[in-house]
């Protein structure tokens, strides 16, 4: 898992959002607010992305994929006023994720902890906590990975 500590929110018109004008019923002149992420690994399913929130990691909100959950946000009993995201997993033209946070007044920056597909894509954004850019390459992200992977194949021929 890979830590964003410092995701850019920002306004943006709102015509690939699917479910953006029907999700928010509160008062008018509310201002969509969008971010971007890296691509996620596509098998584990919602399971991909751990956890969004603020940038303290103090909030957390709830994460919707599919645009027919969140027409049913605003008859929970509890946490329909509490901040909530839509993520489409339509890659936009820069190759991430769009997001849409609905209930929030306006925020500088989040925080998305998840598995992603590419590492690379992290430092595009520039903000990993995780990730260690000295030497060219991905530092101790690169190396947990080498460690998995040289695990797994001594598991492998062991057994064999």
């Amino acid at each position: 898992m890979a830590a964003l500590n410092c995701v850019v929110v920002d306004c943006k018109n709102p015509t690939k959002c699917g479910p953006c004008d029907k999700a928010y019923d509160g008062p008018a002149g509310h201002s969509e607010l969008h971010f971007e992420i890296p691509k996620t690994i596509g098998g584990i399913g919602s399971d991909a992305i751990v956890f969004v929130g603020s940038a303290d990691r103090q909030e957390r909100y709830r994460v919707y994929y599919n645009p027919a959950q969140i027409k049913y946000h605003s008859y929970r009993r509890r946490g329909r006023n509490k901040p909530y995201v839509y993520i489409e997993k339509t890659p936009n033209e820069n190759g991430m994720y769009d997001g849409w946070i609905f209930n929030l007044p306006f925020v500088k920056t989040i925080s998305v902890i998840g598995i992603f597909k590419d590492p690379r894509d992290l430092e595009k954004l520039g903000c990993s906590g995780d990730c260690d850019n000295t030497n060219g390459d991905l530092g101790t992200l690169s190396y947990e990975i080498k460690e998995r992977l040289t695990k797994e194949k001594i598991y492998f021929y062991r057994q064999a």
